[in-house]
């Protein structure tokens, strides 16, 4: 929010696109992310299991039991900003906001198992 860069960017006309929202600028929508329904199936899936906080990393992939975690496409996300940048630099209307999807990776540490009888 009220980043610095972005105003220098724009008092010298350079054409930009950001990564996410930037909040103090609503009418901009040169800008890209990934979409928050991914992030509310893992909120509904952890809150369902009664969990309250979940992160991505090697070690998750790796561990035992696999972690659960959100997989971010980022090449996805990098080329839909480069779009968005390249129609701003032709003077072409935005095309934004994009939103790129997330994929929820359910692994063993969240999956529910049946109890035993």
């Amino acid at each position: 929010m009220d980043d610095p860069v972005i105003a220098l960017l724009e008092r010298r006309g350079i054409p930009y696109v950001t990564l996410g929202r930037d909040p103090s600028r609503p009418e901009f929508t040169d800008w890209a992310t990934e979409d928050d329904a991914s992030f509310q199936r893992v909120h509904d899936h952890f809150a369902a299991s009664g969990a309250r906080s979940a992160s991505d990393s090697e070690h998750n992939r790796h561990s035992r039991p696999a972690i659960s975690a959100v997989e971010l496409h980022a090449a996805d996300t990098t080329l839909a900003l480069l779009d968005l940048l390249q129609a701003r630099i032709a003077g072409e209307p935005s095309a934004g906001p994009i939103l790129t999807t997330a994929r929820f990776r359910i692994r063993a540490s969240s999956r529910r198992t049946e109890p035993h009888p």
